[in-house]
């Protein structure tokens, strides 16, 4: 199997996300607001847009341990429950076992 390469999220990537959840958390908020009678089609996006986003923080994206720098990959659960900022996420090193505020790589195509 073919050992996966990391490279430092670049703040395009970030800003690039950022736009995209916003731009998605507005459409459906404008939509609910605007067309209330259909309320089961937003929170279906909703929740899409949800299971989306996690997908994607699961399958291209690592974090770098602060303390001794080994990068690892994240469940579901650490996902859901870690908090985060725009470049970090609150996490449990896999190797060594500190908890900080761990980097967001990305997995290099």
């Amino acid at each position: 199997m073919k050992q996966r390469q990391y490279q430092e999220l670049k703040a395009s990537g970030q800003i690039a996300m950022i736009a995209i959840v916003m731009l998605y958390a507005t459409g459906v908020v404008v939509g609910f607001v605007g067309f209330p009678s259909l309320w089961y089609l937003w929170a279906f996006l909703l929740l899409a847009g949800l299971v989306w986003i996690v997908r994607w923080n699961l399958t291209g994206l690592a974090f770098r341990c602060p303390s001794c720098n080994e990068i690892f990959e994240i469940t579901v659960r650490e996902n859901l429950s870690g908090a985060n900022l725009l470049t970090t996420k609150r996490l449990i090193c896999k190797s060594c076992g500190h908890l900080g505020w761990a980097k967001v790589m990305r997995v290099k195509e």
